[in-house]
């Protein structure tokens, strides 16, 4: 029977060194897509000092250009490494993140669960997971912002609720 050094797969791994023993089996059902953290920094918090690949890191206030020559090299390399640490526990990647996390997806059994749990470059080992929401309440009564009692009606009603605000939703697709 295969046992883990992993506290939980949502749980971060410290180091192998670290890492708790839980002498939790995992079963057969482990089998699933699974998403892959790495320690090295991604594309948006790289300031450089892995090789001769310069800093992609923007300056403060500055955007990320992930169009630039060093943003290309720095992902090009994070995307060997995930690919180089699937392949050592037989797994192949679906997905490579690397612009906000260093990160891949990939379908894992059981015992490549062990393997990478065990890898010392693996930070973190989470199920893929699609979440629905499952709560159907209007959002605006949620966020009291409409009825008697609510914000829209402190502030003028629904005709002036929302009048010169500018509102930026950043999506990312979980």
């Amino acid at each position: 029977m295969l046992t883990t050094a992993l506290a939980a797969l949502s749980l971060p791994l410290a180091t192998t060194a670290t890492a708790t023993p839980a002498a939790t089996p995992i079963a057969e059902s482990a089998t699933g897509t699974y998403l892959v953290t790495l320690a090295d920094e991604p594309l948006v918090t790289y300031d450089g000092g892995v090789g001769d690949l310069p800093a992609t890191k923007p300056a403060e206030g500055g955007k990320l250009d992930v169009a630039s020559a060093a943003a290309k090299r720095y992902r090009a390399h994070l995307t060997d490494q995930q690919a180089r640490v699937a392949k050592k526990v037989g797994a192949t990647v679906r997905q490579h993140y690397a612009v906000t996390t260093n990160t891949f997806s990939a379908r894992l059994n059981a015992r490549q669960l062990v393997r990478l749990a065990h890898t010392g470059s693996v930070v973190h080992i989470a199920p893929d997971r699609f979440h629905h929401a499952t709560d159907d309440r209007n959002s605006t009564d949620f966020l009291k912002l409409s009825g008697r009692n609510g914000l829209w009606k402190a502030l003028g009603g629904t005709a002036e609720a929302g009048k010169g605000v500018v509102i930026g939703d950043i999506d990312t697709g979980i």
